[in-house]
């Protein structure tokens, strides 16, 4: 476990504490329609921080071609169906356990109905969702620190039960030690264009601040609230992943957890099943930390998160020092931003 962070339960679990079983039970809500809308069809899609695979299968079965790269070996080893494809790639860029991985498991979803695809609103005019519900925040970067000490820390993602619209859950899984899979090919020599197959999926085992693959892609997503990581540093070298890895003309989709979402003590359930918010606490500089437990098909997770607000101004400007420049928000509730390069 990394930490400062940690998870109980069944399973295994990532190095934030991110429970796989229960990421791997979570369905879609609308999530994928939310993005299609706003990329062109038959997109080259780079998923960073996929966990099981959720939104990779939801964006490949619309039509788009799915790199999803995640940290857990646990993880990246459910995002395929069992006979879609060769094991998942491992890129000789260092240990599985330092940076955070993205898919936002639970019932969480974006704050407005994705299913009718919401045009892009410009930041200069989208008006902010009323009072989202609590929402977790999401996976936990490398430099994380203990809880006591929320400088370094970075938040765990964490699956929610929570109805659509209202709590986007803020949990993201975090990578899984142990029992990594040899790689068979380096990252850095994944086809040039992207190869064939029904699922329309590629496989990358790695973490996101270390990534560097030879290829651009239209669109780079980075889901699960990652971008709440609780250090500036690494928040920065999330970012400039995403600079890296997405063409000119292309664009980065980010979602965030807004001031608010996250609060506590509640209880949120659904029909199926329950996340419970507990031992909240805010920090003077918008971190927060807290306890998210979810309670699915009889089986219970907890897991410790730290979280880090960010304001228009801060996530402007580390967007600038990446190399990216915000353009516009899918939702009025502004937890779905949209950058592209400034070059």
């Amino acid at each position: 476990m990394r930490v400062g962070q940690g998870g109980s339960g069944p399973g295994p679990h990532t190095p934030d504490g991110s429970a796989v079983e229960l990421y791997e039970v979570t369905p879609v809500h609308g999530e994928d329609e939310l993005i299609n809308g706003a990329i062109d069809p038959g997109s080259t899609v780079l998923e960073l921080g996929c966990g099981t695979g959720r939104i990779t299968r939801a964006l490949a079965a619309l039509g788009h071609h799915v790199v999803a790269v995640d940290e857990s070996p646990d993880m990246i080893a459910r995002v395929r169906e069992p006979s879609s494809g060769p094991p998942p790639t491992q890129p000789p860029t260092g240990p599985t356990a330092q940076s955070p991985t993205a898919e936002s498991p639970a019932t969480s979803t974006p704050a407005q109905s994705p299913a009718t695809s919401p045009q892009a609103q410009s930041p200069g005019t989208s008006t902010p969702a009323e009072s989202p519900a609590p929402l977790p925040p999401v996976q936990s970067p490398a430099t994380s620190t203990p809880a006591e000490t929320p400088a370094t820390s970075t938040p765990a993602k964490s699956p929610a039960t929570s109805t659509p619209a209202e709590t986007p859950a803020a949990s993201l899984p975090a990578e899984t030690p142990a029992t990594s899979t040899p790689a068979e090919t380096p990252a850095a020599s994944l086809p040039a264009e992207p190869p064939g197959g029904a699922a329309g999926i590629e496989t990358v085992c790695s973490t996101i601040g270390e990534l560097r693959l030879e290829r651009r892609f239209d669109l780079v997503l980075m889901m699960s609230y990652l971008i709440n990581v609780a250090d500036d540093a690494e928040r920065l070298r999330l970012l400039q992943t995403c600079a890296y890895h997405v063409r000119p003309g292309g664009s980065v989709i980010l979602q965030q957890q807004t001031p608010g979402m996250l609060r506590g003590p509640v209880v949120m359930t659904s029909d199926r099943g329950t996340m419970v918010i507990s031992d909240l606490e805010e920090f003077p500089d918008g971190r927060q930390s807290a306890t998210l437990t979810h309670t699915v098909g009889g089986k219970s997770w907890s897991q410790h998160i730290l979280t880090q607000n960010l304001t228009e101004d801060q996530l402007a400007r580390q967007l600038a020092e990446a190399g990216l420049h915000r353009t516009a928000y899918l939702t009025p509730d502004q937890t779905w931003v949209v950058a592209t390069p400034t070059t």
